[in-house]
C-alpha cells in the first residue's frame, strides 16, 4: 500500500461494476471501504460521489498503474461504458436518465440505486454486483427468471456496500453479501420468479444493449429513446387516457410520478414491461393500445423535442392525416 501497489486486488468478475470490485479489493486488504479509499486515493470524501457515473480520470489512471487491470478493462466497469448504447448524458437534469440514481441523506444512500438478485448472490463463488443492475431497465434476473430486489429483506435500507464501518475478521462476512446497516445476509431471502413474459422482454433489452443494434430499430440508442419518450408519456399527469389504462388494465393504485427516481420498482416493472411490449411488433401494439383504451396518438408526442425516425414516422402517419404541414418551430405540432 505504502507504494502504491495493491497485492491482493483481485481481477474484475463478469460485468461487475466498479463499486463491487472497490469494495472487494477493500475487503482482500482487511480494510473498510472508506478506510481503503482514503490511504489508496488519499481522498476520505471519495465515496460521497457516484463513482460508478463520474470517476475520476485520476483515480482510474491509478488503479490501472496499482493493479494488472488493463485500463480498458477498468473502463468497461463504470455506467460510462453504457453511454453510446443507450446515449445517456450526463446533464443537470437527472429525470433524464437511465440510471438508477444516488442520493443521500445525512451522508447514507437513501434512494434504491443498487438492485440484486438473491439467488446470484447466494450462488456466486464470490458474490459481486453486476453492472447491469444499476440500469433503470433492468428489472428482473433472466438467468435466475426471478425478480430483482432494492433494498435489505430485512431493515429495508437500500443497499449501500461501501458504507460498512466496521471491518469483519470472520471470513463469512461479506461487505457484498451482507447489509451494512443490519449486517445481515441479504441474498438469505425467498425468490420471487417473474413471469416468462418479463423475462423475455429484459433478454431483449440486454440483447439491445450489448449488441449495439437490432434489424427493427437500427442502432440501440434509437431503440432506447423512442422506448423513453412511450416510459415518459405513460407518467405525465395530463396523459389521462393513458393512466387510467394503466390503473385499470394493469390493476396498478392511482398515483401522480414527477420524477422516474419516485418510481417503486415493483410499479416501475408492470410500466417499463408495458412500454417495452408497445415497441414490439412496431407499431401494431401502440396502436392496437391506443384503440382499445380510446388513446390520442399525440399523447406519445407531447414533448417538444426530436424523435427517433422509427418512432416519430409512425405517430405522425397515424396522427397527422389531414394536415401533416402544419408545424411549430421545426417540429409538426400537435392538433
Amino acid at each position: 500500500m505504502a507504494q502504491n501497489i495493491l497485492p491482493f486486488a483481485s481481477k474484475p468478475l463478469p460485468n461487475e461494476i466498479l463499486s463491487s470490485w472497490l469494495v472487494r479489493i477493500a475487503k482482500n486488504h482487511f480494510l473498510e471501504p472508506r478506510k481503503f479509499s482514503s490511504v489508496f486515493f488519499k481522498d476520505k470524501y471519495f465515496w460521497t460521489l457516484d463513482v460508478d457515473k463520474s470517476i475520476s480520470g485520476s483515480y482510474l489512471d491509478k488503479l490501472v498503474q496499482s493493479t494488472s487491470v488493463r485500463d480498458l478493462d477498468i473502463n468497461d466497469l463504470t455506467l460510462k461504458s453504457f453511454i453510446p448504447y443507450l446515449d445517456v448524458k450526463f446533464s443537470t437534469d437527472q429525470s433524464r436518465t437511465w440510471f438508477n440514481r444516488i442520493q443521500r441523506t445525512k451522508g447514507r444512500i437513501s434512494s434504491f440505486s443498487y438492485l440484486y438478485c438473491p439467488n446470484c448472490l447466494r450462488t456466486d463463488p464470490e458474490p459481486y454486483l453486476r453492472k447491469e443492475w444499476r440500469i433503470y431497465l433492468s428489472t428482473t434476473c433472466f438467468k435466475c427468471e426471478c425478480f430483482l430486489r432494492e433494498n435489505c429483506p430485512y431493515c429495508k435500507n437500500p443497499i449501500q456496500h461501501f458504507n460498512h464501518n466496521s471491518h469483519q475478521l470472520d471470513k463469512r462476512f461479506d461487505y457484498i453479501k451482507f447489509c451494512a446497516v443490519c449486517k445481515k445476509d441479504i441474498s438469505d431471502v425467498e425468490m420471487v420468479m417473474a413471469p416468462p413474459s418479463y423475462i423475455s422482454n429484459q433478454k431483449y433489452i440486454y440483447e439491445l444493449l450489448y449488441k449495439g443494434y437490432n434489424t427493427s430499430f437500427s442502432y440501440s440508442h434509437l431503440y432506447f429513446e423512442g422506448l423513453y419518450q412511450i416510459f415518459q408519456s405513460c407518467l405525465a399527469p395530463q396523459n389521462i387516457q393513458i393512466n387510467s389504462a394503466l390503473i385499470n388494465q394493469y390493476v396498478l393504485p392511482e398515483f401522480q410520478i414527477k420524477k422516474m427516481i419516485e418510481i417503486p420498482l415493483n410499479r416501475r416493472t408492470i410500466i417499463l414491461n408495458l412500454c417495452i411490449d408497445l415497441t414490439m411488433n412496431w407499431p401494431k401494439n401502440l396502436l392496437d393500445f391506443c384503440k382499445e383504451n380510446q388513446i390520442r396518438y399525440f399523447e406519445f408526442i407531447r414533448r417538444k423535442r426530436d424523435y427517433p425516425y422509427w418512432y416519430f414516422s409512425e405517430i405522425r402517419k397515424n396522427l397527422f392525416l389531414g394536415n401533416p404541414t402544419k408545424k411549430i418551430g421545426n417540429r409538426y405540432q400537435k392538433i
